[in-house]
């Protein structure tokens, strides 16, 4: 039966085939979706803010090493500091350690010693990259580029 819509019909459906005339079905049905898509849009964008890292970089010391000389012994000590957690790992890439030079994770510290006998002369470029510990997010990282100077 094919009878106009009343004002009553707006708020209640009479049936099955009256339900396709709700409007508050048909509005509300629309107005659902758009809530929950603000509501998922909104989750998003807080997870988004309160889950960033906001962390300052981690600080390596000292900021150049000292030259070193043939067949003596040199050591030194890498300094991290402004880390939120421990370090996990130190390790050297790109470049490579003057030969005769090694370089240890002082653990549980957040230091490395950078220690040995130097074997040959010449001028050493190195990259010391770290890693920290994560505690519900991703741990830092970090990397610093030095050059040792050898001197026969």
């Amino acid at each position: 039966m094919n009878r106009p819509l009343k004002l009553g019909d707006l708020f209640f459906s009479g049936g099955r085939a009256r339900w396709s005339n709700n409007l508050f079905v048909k509005l509300g049905l629309g107005c659902v979706a758009a809530i929950f898509l603000c509501c998922l849009c909104g989750l998003c964008f807080w997870l988004w803010v309160f889950t960033a890292d906001t962390r300052a970089a981690p600080v390596f010391s000292p900021k150049s090493l000292p030259a070193a000389g043939v067949g003596q012994a040199y050591e030194t000590t890498i300094s991290i500091s402004n880390n939120a957690t421990p370090v996990g790992d130190f390790w050297i890439g790109p470049g490579e350690l003057p030969p005769g030079l090694s370089l240890q994770h002082l653990e549980p510290e957040d230091r490395a010693m950078l220690s040995g006998i130097p074997t040959q002369a010449g001028s050493y470029t190195f990259t010391i990259s770290i890693w920290c510990y994560g505690t519900n997010v991703s741990g830092q990282t970090g990397a610093k580029e030095y050059t040792i100077i050898v001197e026969e």
